[in-house]
């Protein structure tokens, strides 16, 4: 019997946007927190952790049932907000300790010269703090990935009556997630071992 790809496809479109969203919004979220003291700091670190608490089903189920009347309920859009939500709280840790212990005396030196606070995330702190950085969507991909292809898998299997699931395609689902902590950890140590 063929392998049916699809499960596999959407899980993959859907890690990738969510990665994507929860870089973007985790970025900016951790350069506000590494770089900032002001009033309500540590609860929009608190709610900014909180997914951690959640397990993916609670996530998932909530974001279904708030959008359950919309023209997006059920579909894999859904997906990646939950996912990107799952996440959000890796993403923004680890961006924040990446931005916290990089050397500040590079940053100083541009602002001398006149470099604007953009100027001077996008030329000195991002590539500064990137290996971290990718580390953490690394990490997250894997588990977006993996969570989104459960769901699927057994939905798919309720609904086709096939089961078990294919081993081949849980296995290539295994080995994406497997790379993709294995770059985590390579990129980790190159930050690490980096002078």
């Amino acid at each position: 019997m063929p392998v049916d790809w699809f499960p596999l496809w959407l899980s993959l479109r859907v890690a990738f946007c969510a990665t994507v969203i929860s870089l973007v919004l985790g970025l900016w979220l951790a350069w506000v927190l590494a770089r900032r003291s002001f009033a309500g700091r540590e609860i929009i670190q608190a709610v900014a952790t909180f997914p951690y608490a959640l397990p993916p089903l609670i996530a998932g189920t909530y974001c279904i049932l708030t959008l359950a009347h919309s023209e997006y309920a059920f579909t894999w859009h859904i997906g990646v907000l939950a996912g990107a939500v799952g996440i959000f709280p890796l993403m923004v840790r680890g961006s924040r300790r990446a931005f916290q212990t990089r050397n500040l005396n590079y940053e100083n030196a541009a602002r001398s010269l006149g470099a604007s606070e953009w100027r001077v995330f996008w030329y000195i702190a991002l590539p500064l703090a990137y290996e971290p950085i990718l580390s953490a969507a690394a990490v997250a991909f894997a588990r977006v990935l993996t969570e989104f292809a459960a769901v699927v898998l057994i939905a798919f299997a309720l609904t086709t009556g096939v089961s078990p699931f294919p081993v081949a395609l849980v296995s290539v689902i295994v080995i994406i997630a497997l790379v993709a902590v294995y770059l985590s950890n390579r990129l980790e140590h190159e930050g690490r071992t980096r002078p």
